[in-house]
């Protein structure tokens, strides 16, 4: 048994020698089926790792602080423009420049360029604004419109209430009348007769009063 340990060749101990060969067997077929399968056999450095690690730590707190940075010139930037009365888009136009040569004294290009990526979207965010900031006087005028629109509708809604307000009132009067012309036929025919008992002394037959 040539596999074996050569201390264990002639000890008479079947059960061990068993136990093994059989572990020797087991690790040679899983190195076979390894190496079949392709399986990569990885070896890592993990001082350079590590190394690697502490730069991107590194990286990631100059990114914060350039943030910060950023923020803090474009905060700024706006109060300087509110003093000064100046477009956000000219004060942008104008500044933007010299900040960006500020920041590339301070950083490396690959931050200096994702700062000015997101400067030039902040721009055009801006740019948006003040192009609706210049729709709003438009804006009001509509409503200043609308709004005169509507207090003349209400205007002339109040003057047809008013009016059927005053027909209302005429009412009661319409309705007085409208009860004396309803008045009984023998108030009537009483009014009717005292010309004719003015006009004849004698009594007027009742049939020629129907």
């Amino acid at each position: 048994m040539p596999r074996l340990d050569p201390s264990m060749v002639d000890i008479g101990h079947g059960n061990i020698e068993v136990y093994r060969l059989h572990k020797l067997q087991f690790d040679e077929d899983l190195q076979r089926n390894s190496q079949q399968q392709g399986l990569p056999t990885w070896r890592f450095d993990m001082e350079a790792l590590e190394h690697m690690f502490w730069e991107l730590e590194d990286l990631r707190a100059k990114h914060s602080e350039l943030g910060r940075n950023f923020d803090h010139a474009v905060a700024n930037l706006l109060s300087y423009g509110k003093t000064q009365n100046t477009s956000p888009g000219h004060l942008y136009a104008k500044c933007l420049p010299c900040f960006y040569s500020g920041l590339a004294e301070q950083s490396d290009d690959a931050s200096v360029q994702e700062l000015q990526a997101a400067a030039e979207r902040l721009q055009l965010e801006v740019e948006r604004l003040t192009a609706e900031a210049a729709e709003v006087p438009a804006l009001k005028a509509q409503i200043v419109n609308a709004e005169a629109q509507a207090a003349s509708g209400m205007a002339e809604l109040q003057q047809q209430v008013e009016r059927l307000r005053s027909e209302a009132s005429q009412v009661s009067d319409l309705r007085s009348k409208l009860a004396q012309l309803q008045a009984s036929p023998e108030e009537l025919k009483g009014a009717a007769a005292e010309p004719l008992c003015c006009l004849f002394p004698f009594p007027v037959p009742s049939s020629r009063l129907r």
